[in-house]
């Protein structure tokens, strides 16, 4: 369990970032989130999906980011292409 919090809104919720579930109470996580190529921009804050109230995007909470080694959007397809080479 991840706390996230809305960027617009302010909603705060506890989403299970692992699960396969498209939808927590709500809470859509980012894999099942539409039209991704229009609402993020590069090197941009990664969101973790859209509020339940508002459907603007959601983040980690300030207290979750610092267990969290990805900020960026670079820094998420950075991390991607670097765990493809490992595997």
């Amino acid at each position: 369990m991840a706390k996230v919090e809305c960027g617009n809104c302010g909603w705060e919720g506890d989403v299970d970032l692992e699960s396969d579930e498209p939808d927590q109470d709500g809470f859509t996580p980012l894999w099942c989130c539409c039209d991704l190529t229009e609402r993020l921009e590069p090197g941009s804050e990664v969101p973790v999906g859209d509020c339940p109230e508002c459907r603007c995007f959601c983040y980690l909470s300030k207290d979750e980011e610092q267990n969290n080694p990805v900020a960026t959007m670079d820094q998420a397809v950075q991390r991607g292409i670097d765990e493809g080479k490992r595997k």
